[in-house]
């Protein structure tokens, strides 16, 4: 995979965001498919790498903030169908650490139901296909998700996608509400020793 090739993917998904992501879109009722594109890009929030799934498990294990998304692209097609499941299974392992991993393989994923026009009238730099996986944090996706959601962002897209971001969100909720029981167990158990060594 030469440096070349890699320059015109980064260039490609600067295009992206700008002329798909951050374009006002009548079926996300005149939202940008993704409003926080274009500034996460600007802003050096996002950080492209390149190589195999094998990547995904020390992007999620590394995790420093100095991103807000990291981009694993993926090259070898014979990895694509895989992917999916390097996502699911990377999830679960790091199911604690606010992380989730998103994979993007074209041809495939949850269809949202916008128009093909929008998501195909834009500069392409690159003609060989790629995949993609999209890792942030859980907190900062949901935040996002439910502002969108009071502005009328999902009302459009398939029943299909709106269950998949309902369970997202459930899910985060869950595990939310198991780190504050957590919490609270072990303060209860600090008490308990501190009252015992006071006694």
């Amino acid at each position: 995979m030469n440096w070349f090739w890699r320059r015109k993917v980064k260039k490609e998904l600067r295009l992206w965001s700008e002329q798909v992501l951050n374009r006002p879109s009548p079926f996300f009722n005149g939202i940008a498919p993704c409003p926080y594109a274009v500034n996460a890009m600007r802003n050096d929030q996002v950080k492209v790498c390149f190589g195999k799934l094998g990547m995904l498990n020390q992007i999620m294990e590394e995790w420093d903030d100095s991103h807000k998304l990291v981009i694993l692209v993926i090259k070898d097609y014979n990895q694509f169908p895989i992917v999916e499941w390097a996502c699911n299974l990377s999830n679960r392992i790091y199911s604690d650490s606010d992380l989730v991993a998103m994979d993007f393989v074209p041809g495939e994923g949850i269809d949202t139901g916008q128009p093909d026009s929008e998501m195909t009238d834009w500069t392409h730099v690159v003609d060989e296909p790629y995949a993609m996986i999209f890792v942030q944090r859980v907190s900062e996706l949901t935040a996002a998700s439910r502002s969108l959601a009071s502005r009328g962002y999902y009302q459009n897209c398939t029943a299909k996608f709106k269950q998949y971001i309902t369970e997202r969100e459930h899910n985060h909720a869950r595990k939310e509400e198991d780190h504050a029981e957590e919490g609270q167990r072990q303060e209860d158990h600090e008490e308990e020793g501190h009252a015992c060594s006071a006694g």
